[in-house]
């Protein structure tokens, strides 16, 4: 039977190697914003994509459905303005 002085020690050991295993590997680029935005987009996608209980594939059908949904539903008080819409039309 393990002595209760080891349990801290062992506490520590453990809470120091998950420290180091979850730590990125390579050059940390978490200074540049355009790197760490792209990461997040791709984590969501793969979110998306993968993990969601009703897993749909990403493409431009999906994007013409969130846009029109956005447009018809979260966007009902028109509080966007014509200009929004059309910039969001272009990037479809």
């Amino acid at each position: 039977m393990m002595s209760k002085k080891f349990i801290p020690v062992i506490l520590v050991l453990t809470a120091a190697s998950l420290f180091v295993a979850f730590q990125s590997q390579g050059k940390p680029d978490n200074d540049n914003p355009k790197s760490k935005y792209t990461r997040i987009i791709r984590n969501v996608g793969l979110l998306l994509e993968q993990g969601h209980y009703s897993p749909k594939p990403i493409n431009d059908d999906f994007s013409k459905t969130v846009l029109k949904k956005f447009i018809e539903d979260i966007d009902g008080d028109k509080i966007s303005l014509q200009s929004d819409i059309d910039g969001f039309k272009k990037s479809r």
